[in-house]
Formats: C-alpha cells, sequence, structure tokens
C-alpha cells in the first residue's frame, strides 16, 4: 500500500455514554497500534485506555475503534498511531525481492517518521538563532522535584522556586499630592513576596468662603448658636440642640388656648395670660395648642375661630 494521509490522530471526540463507535482516518500496519486516550472535560486529566476495552477494526485509509461501554459523558477521546519502531523484513542474498515487502518496509518507516513528527510538533523548540552552545538540558531530578520550569540570565533551562512560600508587606506616608506607589518584590530563592505600599497624606482642605454654600471656617460657639445671627460659621448638632433649647426657655408671650364647646355647643376658646400662672385641665378640652412669637387664637362676632400670624 501507499501511505496517503499525513496525519496521525483523529479527535477529540465528545463522548456521551451512548455512542461507542469511534471512525479514526490514518493508516496502520497493525490494529495493536491504535492508542486510545480519553480526557476529563472538567480537571484535563489524560487515561490512555485499556485496549482489551474496545475492538478495532481497518477499513482502507482508516478504520473504527468500537468500545464495549460506551464512553461516559463530560470525556473526549483521541485516537492515535504508535508505530512500532521496529525493522522485521529479513532480505537475504540471492533470495528473491518482492516489491510489496519493500512498499510494506517504506510504509513502516513513513508511519514511523509521522509519528515522531507529531510528537516533535507538541515539543517546546528553541528558536534556530539560539547559540548552539546554549544547554537545553534540564537539572536533574532531585534538583527539579517540587519547583518550576524557568530560565536564568543566560536563556538557558533551571529549576526555580517560582511560587509563594511566604508573605510580607509593608506601608510608608508620602508627602500630600504625591504619587502613590506600589513595590512588588519576589524571591526565587526563598520564595517570599513582598508588597511595599506608599499612601500620600492627604492635603489640607481649602477653606470655605463666607456664606451657606462655603466650606465653613470654623464651628460656632454656644453664645453663637443661641444668638442666632452668624451665617458663616457652621452649627454642629450639640450647638442645634443648645439654640432650641435657649429659645424655649426664652420665649416671652407663650399662651395656652384650650378649645371646646359650651353648653349651648358653641365654640370657646380660653387662653392663659402672659407671664400670669393659671391652671387649666386639660381633659376639659376638645383640643388645645401653646402658641408663642405672636400666634393667637381668638373667635369672630360670627363664632369662627380666627388665628393671627406675626
Amino acid at each position: 500500500m501507499t501511505v496517503s494521509t499525513t496525519t496521525n490522530q483523529s479527535g477529540p471526540f465528545t463522548c456521551n455514554g451512548t455512542v461507542k463507535a469511534f471512525d479514526y482516518n490514518f493508516q496502520i500496519v497493525a490494529t495493536t497500534e491504535i492508542v486510545a486516550t480519553l480526557t476529563n472535560s472538567s480537571t484535563g486529566a489524560n487515561s490512555i485506555v485499556n485496549p482489551n476495552l474496545y475492538v478495532t477494526t481497518i477499513v482502507g485509509t482508516g478504520g473504527t475503534v468500537t468500545f464495549g461501554t460506551a464512553p461516559s459523558s463530560g470525556q473526549t477521546l483521541t485516537i492515535g498511531r504508535s508505530t512500532a519502531q521496529t525493522q522485521l523484513i529479513n532480505l537475504e542474498n540471492l533470495g528473491s525481492l518482492q516489491p510489496t515487502i519493500l512498499e510494506g518496509g517504506y510504509d513502516k518507516l513513513t508511519m514511523m517518521v509521522q509519528d515522531s513528527g507529531a510528537t516533535s510538533d507538541r515539543a517546546i523548540v528553541v528558536p534556530a538563532t539560539d547559540a548552539a552552545s546554549l544547554s537545553k538540558t534540564l537539572p536533574v531530578a532531585s534538583l527539579r522535584a517540587n519547583k518550576l520550569f524557568g530560565f536564568n540570565a543566560a536563556g538557558e533551562p533551571e529549576a526555580t522556586t517560582g511560587r509563594v512560600l511566604s508573605g510580607s508587606g509593608s506601608g510608608s506616608s508620602l508627602a500630600a499630592g504625591a504619587t502613590p506607589t506600589v513595590g512588588v518584590t519576589f524571591s526565587s530563592s526563598s520564595g517570599n513576596l513582598a508588597i511595599a505600599i506608599g499612601v500620600p497624606a492627604g492635603a489640607t482642605g481649602n477653606t470655605g468662603a463666607a456664606g451657606q454654600n462655603g466650606v465653613f471656617s470654623a464651628i460656632a460657639s454656644k453664645s453663637e448658636a443661641e444668638a442666632g445671627t452668624d451665617n458663616v460659621k457652621g452649627m454642629s448638632p450639640l450647638r442645634v440642640k443648645e439654640a432650641i433649647t435657649y429659645s424655649a426657655a426664652n420665649v416671652s408671650n407663650a399662651a395656652f388656648y384650650g378649645f371646646k364647646k359650651n353648653s349651648t355647643g358653641v365654640l370657646q376658646v380660653d387662653k392663659s395670660v402672659a407671664g400670669a400662672s393659671d391652671a387649666f385641665t386639660l381633659a376639659d378640652y376638645d383640643d388645645s395648642q401653646f402658641a408663642s412669637f405672636g400666634l393667637t387664637f381668638s373667635l369672630t362676632a360670627a363664632g369662627h375661630l380666627l388665628v393671627t400670624t406675626p
């Protein structure tokens, strides 16, 4: 035969727990050369399937791999070829030479080259422009165990800690208006990650302009709050309370007004006299109010309630 395909792999196929047969589209010499690999879609873990769990058939330049039990969902299947790297043709001196024997040998060699090429295509390759003197050899197992693959200053492979084993942090104060800074340092030898942060001090706020829309330059004193004449300084909750208490205690014309209907059903208004001492029983009235600062209640000649405001 001839080797008319250039690939040695088919898939990946998505498994669903139902489909058992999967086609491959490359040539093989023997069914034992088929390698079936299942990949966990969640973890990416690969596992080579035991050849006893499937049957391989050859049809033309491809064939079919049929499982006894369908691969479960959540996996993908890749079918590849691994040609045995052996040469079993024995040519004898003065013996007969059949073209099919030579062709079979050439076919196998071609497949071996394809398999090798498929492997090298997945390998890490340094550029051709790199110096031939650069080492491409990894450190021995004992030196690279539990470490990461890295490169030294010359670009040669080395084993490095490359992972954070400990951490530290520090902060510093910068001048107002300075640019914040962040520094990160990692030590590959110790695995320590250090983070340093510089925070600028806050700038002093501007003094606000006079008036209700400006930033208050100061908080009013108690006496200023009670006087209520300053329009520049701010009022804290304490000063507001003191101003209200002062105003309430210094009302000069507060009066009590009681509203009720008399025995004839006519509205009657009783009031106290400012500065005098009077006694009223709230239960005698349908409603009552305390008025001050010139607010008064009275009855018109028609018996209507008249409210006078300052």
